[in-house]
């Protein structure tokens, strides 16, 4: 795992181009985000 959280653009990118059905949970913390499935 990265270091590195995701940066804003790359979220929004994801979010844009991944279906809601291929993410079962985000978990948002103070180091970055984690998407789950």
């Amino acid at each position: 795992m990265s270091e590195c959280p995701i940066e804003d653009t790359t979220w929004e990118t994801i979010v844009r181009h991944v279906p809601i059905v291929s993410v079962d949970l985000v978990v948002r913390h103070e180091d970055g985000v984690i998407l789950a499935k």
